[in-house]
């Protein structure tokens, strides 16, 4: 098959003396709620700040063994709490007054048994517990049992967790170099005429990314929870309405007026179109990058700086100087374009063709076991002319291909009737942030870029291109959720001919769900073409031949609302879940050697 700093010195003495303060600067210790298991107690000190001090603020801890809710944090935000019968690991929460009544902020305290422990609660630490427990912080600290706690809050996991927030951190852009523990760093607060340290800098630093890109706390922190939840869970959910499809570091990125899911960032282009060398093991060259700047609205290439401008044409739609781009919720890009001078595809036999194009958000954060499951692919083969490709595959941890079904057969054929190709393959790291997908059949050696991507609900989608423009999408197999009646929704789509030529112009449909048959999978829906106010109905069965991929039932003389006749043609699709990005393929409908089969992206828009 081809397709694929500061230690805890002051911690130990237990207290944290904050901009100039002394011990007596903190609250009274607290009120224990231990359960008397026999520990000596904890004592947990730190500063409660959003930037600013969080004066007055209310702090409760819920540990191993031991729940308070009594302490208050003085002037500069330092707490004290004691808990003459606690025991470490324990979660933290703080609660605003006055203006910040609102701000609710959580933290750590990892350890075991007794002890004396520095737990900084502030924005950076909230973003920490919701990449840690993959849940929102607030109803974690809520519903947690004591033996949860214990399990979930360790030095590993806590250092884990931190890593991965700071990494988010810095792909957005936000400076942390001031910074390298989250949870017990000094922390100096700004208050009063005080001057805030490093560590207040850097909460300063994400305050003004949030307010530039638009972008609550709160939103950031729940994109960061599902994106951690579906990693642990190895799957997530498709988005719904409260849900960000966008990674967290491009919430953080300034982003178009139109367009929400727009954000200004590097992306990797990548063409569907052959290479300059083709062959089995040729390397894949049809790909640059380009960096978007999402307020000018402008794409600057990075092989020769040339500039293109994007002309906002409707909510998540430009019109490029010679074609067309589409930005899906999750911010992937799908483009129609002419395929320039440059000397990253076939040659002058490419040139003047317009092609589609995919740009992806650039992402070095994923691995080859990142990976692993069971995937469903749908794409095309570079005969002639172009021939449909699906199939499911196995990847294991280690990047091994176990099986691939179904990608010798038709592709309506029934997944129970697939044969299956057991050619040994493996995914492997490749140097620029790709993969590579390559037979370890030394009798028949092959090669497939394949590159990933990570939504901000944690879904991945992969493609998959070679030198000779071969390529296939792909996503985790489940089955699709059956949408409601009178849900709608609209999409705009780009093709590409039976030659792979993306000429043709593209459309816009608004889908209305006329009915749902749970039984069967069957949908009806009312469907509206290019600002039309004419609706035909199409009937959709979702999981009807293979888990995973809808089709669209052919039928001629369809009456539409205007009493008109036409016609709808069969199509077989694969709903990248979670992306926002439809891979479709129309069936060749003419004889006589004439083809007009067509290969299509269909993008979801606002």
């Amino acid at each position: 098959m081809r397709q694929l700093s500061l230690t805890l010195a002051m911690a130990t003495a237990g207290l944290l003396v904050a901009c100039g303060g002394s011990p007596s600067d903190s609250p009274a210790p607290s009120g224990n709620g231990g359960t008397g298991n026999g520990a000596t107690g904890i004592t947990l000190t730190g500063v409660v700040a959003k930037g600013a001090a969080l004066v007055g603020a209310s702090v409760s801890a819920k540990c191993a063994t031991g729940t308070v809710t009594a302490a208050t944090t003085g002037a500069d935000g330092s707490y004290t709490i004691t808990m003459t019968d606690g025991a470490l690991p324990c979660l933290l929460e703080a609660t605003g007054t006055g203006a910040d009544a609102a701000l609710v902020l959580h933290s750590v305290a990892a350890g075991t048994g007794s002890g004396s422990a520095t737990s900084n609660i502030t924005p950076l630490t909230e973003l920490l517990v919701a990449q840690l427990t993959g849940q929102d912080p607030a109803d974690y600290m809520a519903s947690v049992s004591t033996g949860d706690i214990a399990t979930t809050v360790t030095t590993g996991s806590v250092s884990s967790a931190q890593t991965a927030v700071l990494g988010t951190l810095t792909a957005a852009g936000v400076d942390t170099s001031a910074i390298t523990n989250l949870v017990s760093g000094a922390l100096v607060a700004a208050n009063g005429g005080t001057t805030g340290n490093g560590y207040d800098l850097v909460l300063d630093n994400l305050a003004t990314a949030l307010t530039t890109a638009g972008t609550t706390l709160a939103e950031l922190t729940e994109t960061v929870a599902t994106n951690a939840a579906a990693i642990q869970g190895g799957s997530a959910n498709e988005p719904t309405a409260s849900t960000n499809a966008l990674p967290a570091d491009l919430l953080l990125r300034a982003k178009a007026s139109n367009c929400d899911a727009l954000r200004s960032t590097t992306y990797r282009l990548i063409k569907l179109t052959t290479s300059v060398t083709q062959g089995d093991t040729a390397p894949v060259t049809s790909i640059e990058s380009f960096t978007i700047d999402a307020t000018a609205l402008t794409a600057t290439f990075a092989s020769d700086n040339s500039v293109m401008n994007l002309v906002a044409n409707g909510n998540c739609r430009y019109t490029l100087p010679d074609g067309d781009a589409l930005v899906s919720p999750a911010g992937v890009m799908v483009l129609r374009h002419m395929v320039g001078s440059d000397d990253d595809t076939v040659g002058a036999a490419d040139r003047s063709n317009y092609r589609l194009m995919i740009g992806l958000p650039v992402q070095t954060n994923l691995s080859v076991a990142d990976f692993a499951g069971t995937w469903n692919f749908l794409g095309m083969e570079r005969t002639t002319p172009a021939s449909p490709l699906a199939g499911t595959v196995v990847l294991a941890t280690d990047g091994v291909l176990s099986s691939s079904t179904c990608f010798d057969q038709p592709i309506d054929t029934v997944a129970a009737n697939c044969t299956v190709d057991t050619e040994p393959s493996q995914l492997t790291a490749h140097a620029d942030g790709a993969f590579i997908l390559s037979s370890t059949n030394p009798a028949d050696p092959w090669s497939d870029r394949v590159y990933g991507y990570r939504a901000g609900n944690g879904e991945l989608m992969i493609l998959s291109l070679n030198a000779y423009g071969e390529f296939s999408f792909g996503t985790r197999q489940r089955s699709l959720v059956l949408p409601t009646v009178g849900e709608s929704s609209t999409q705009a789509s780009l093709f590409a001919d039976a030659a792979m030529v993306a000429g043709q112009a593209l459309q816009t449909n608004v889908h209305t769900i006329a009915s749902v048959d749970a039984g069967t999978g069957g949908v009806v829906r009312n469907t509206a073409s290019n600002g039309s106010s004419v609706t035909v109905p199409q009937t959709l069965r979702y999981d009807l031949a293979r888990t995973g991929y809808l089709q669209r039932t052919g039928a001629t003389g369809v009456t539409a609302s205007d009493g008109s006749t036409t016609n709808v043609r069969a199509f077989q699709g694969l709903p990248l879940v979670g992306v926002g990005l439809t891979v479709v393929y129309l069936p060749n409908t003419l004889s006589g050697g004439s083809n007009n089969a067509l290969f299509n992206l269909s993008v979801r828009l606002p």
